[in-house]
């Protein structure tokens, strides 16, 4: 397994962290709206990960078909949208839990 860490913003988020941001709800996939269809592609995590953590991507994937092709065509798009996630929430995490 590979140690993750991330330092934004001033602000450390450690492997634990990112794993508790991460870890699955039951039945994600299924309880959320995908305005039109789900991804082909979860990559394990990351697209919970995102969808929970990034109102903008979470807005963009419901709204908008581009999004939903980048997301599972374009691996640029979904490290910028994880590294989007992961800023949102680690910024926020001194006031708010995972």
């Amino acid at each position: 397994m590979v140690n993750l860490g991330a330092n934004l913003a001033g602000k450390t988020a450690d492997h634990q962290a990112i794993q508790r941001m991460s870890t699955p709800k039951s039945n994600f996939l299924s309880r959320v709206h995908f305005g039109h269809q789900a991804p082909q592609n979860t990559y394990g995590n990351l697209f919970q990960l995102c969808y929970r953590y990034s109102q903008t991507f979470k807005k963009n994937w419901d709204n908008d078909s581009q999004c939903r092709s980048s997301w599972d065509s374009d691996k640029i798009y979904r490290q910028n949208t994880v590294l989007d996630s992961l800023k949102s929430n680690v910024v926020k995490s001194n006031t708010t839990e995972y």
